[in-house]
């Protein structure tokens, strides 16, 4: 009997550094509920709808008016509606959260007896505009992901849009971060909350895969990206370079794919990039091709789903 509770003393004690250093995988809302005549409203009633899933949050606020809703998903749509009895209840919708971050939204409802409509207040600003900083930070969210040039499809090709990221050793697509002038190794590189750092140290990327020449994850399945620097967050550690937080994709009420494929050649490239320009030859003949797709949607609507990348 003894020799088993020793046992799970000495397995709470090796899970407790991965409990310690567990990275953001969420984001946060957070706010104020007052009268149009400056009082604070006690147990207004908050609303959160996530459109793409149908996902619903509820929260009251509190005796100074304020309230929080933790937990959410990255991402949005958002619309958040609050009540209260005897006011006009209002709605802002297009509310995006960032990963990690804290959307900031402040309420101040009608009387019903001055406003007979609902107000709708409509923001096209995402996430990363309303939040407030958790320290210093770069969220690179979906709409970058789409826009950002990239040539190896990895995760190196989308750090550059952080002014503090270097690459170091032979530039190639796998070549080592460097953020914030500290050396590559110093970094922390995570999945969903799940640490991916190359453990045994041999990859100069700093990650899984990197001496295959290969990405620790598709881009096809990445959602956000966080680049951590000096967080405030006591939650957040376990690195003293730079923390790269990765979100995965998950499904939602509409069923939606992709199918894609990409190909490299000499071609497709320019000449030899070293000796006088003169002398510049054609690469010898090569080819490199990726082909893949993804495919998600909603087994139970607005309650279970699913998000297939290959």
């Amino acid at each position: 009997m003894l020799s088993k509770k020793l046992l799970h003393f000495a397995v709470a004690m090796l899970l407790l550094p991965v409990l310690t250093f567990a990275q953001n995988t969420t984001g946060n809302i957070s706010g104020s509920v007052k009268a149009d005549n400056g009082e604070v409203l006690v147990g207004a009633t908050i609303s959160v709808l996530h459109v793409p899933t149908g996902s619903v949050y509820n929260a009251q606020s509190r005796k100074s008016g304020l309230f929080d809703l933790s937990n959410l998903q990255p991402g949005g749509p958002y619309v958040v509606t609050v009540s209260y009895i005897n006011y006009q209840s209002e709605k802002k919708d297009e509310i995006y959260v960032a990963l990690g971050d804290v959307v900031r939204l402040d309420f101040i409802l009608s009387s019903k007896v001055d406003k007979l409509k609902d107000v709708t207040v409509a923001t096209t600003k995402r996430g990363s505009d309303l939040s407030v900083r958790g320290g210093t930070q770069t969220i690179i969210g979906r709409d970058k992901l789409d826009n950002l040039p990239t040539v190896g499809r990895n995760v190196q090709d989308f750090l550059r849009f952080n002014p503090t990221v270097k690459f170091t050793g032979n530039q190639s697509d796998l070549a080592g971060v460097s953020i914030a002038g500290q050396n590559n190794r110093f970094n922390s590189f995570y999945i969903d909350g799940a640490v991916n750092n190359d453990q045994f140290g041999l990859s100069a990327s700093g990650t899984n895969g990197g001496q295959a020449g290969v990405g620790p994850i598709s881009i096809d399945a990445v959602d956000q990206f966080q680049v951590m620097i000096s967080p405030f967050d006591a939650s957040i550690g376990n690195f003293t370079g730079g923390g790269i937080n990765a979100t995965t994709k998950g499904g939602t009420n509409n069923f939606s794919g992709t199918v894609y494929s990409f190909t490299q050649n000499q071609n497709l490239n320019g000449k030899t990039p070293i000796g006088a320009k003169e002398k510049a030859v054609k690469l010898n003949p090569f080819q490199a091709k990726t082909v893949g797709g993804s495919v998600g949607g909603a087994i139970f609507k607005n309650k279970l789903f699913y998000f297939i990348n290959f």
